[in-house]
């Protein structure tokens, strides 16, 4: 039997940082550790799907404009914010699409 449960996204973080506290600090059999696993790869899931946000054209050139212009530390850091850079370029990209579908009246 399976229990459908509704988690926040606070909930969703404290879920997986958990699975990765147990995974190193307590003392697991094989069993164990494949089922964390397993818990903390939906988790991922879950956690990837539930990442969107809404924001305006001032917004997000505010963001784009910050991204730009940040200082990385570490290839970790400037690997993210390449892909960041990215979705931030075609979300500028789809809005501007669907502007200009609106204003001729292609929709």
């Amino acid at each position: 039997m399976k229990t459908a449960l509704f988690l926040t996204d606070y909930d969703l973080s404290t879920v997986h940082y958990l699975c990765s506290y147990y995974k190193d600090n307590a003392n697991l059999d094989a069993q164990d550790v494949e089922y964390i696993n397993e818990l903390q790869s939906r988790v991922d899931k879950l956690m990837e799907v539930k990442m969107k946000i809404e924001i305006n054209k001032e917004q997000l050139e505010l963001l784009k404009y910050a991204v730009l212009w940040y200082e990385c530390n570490d290839e970790e850091e400037e690997r993210i914010i390449d892909e960041l850079e990215t979705k931030l370029y075609n979300a500028q990209e789809q809005d501007l699409l669907r502007s200009v579908t609106n204003m001729g009246g292609l929709n």
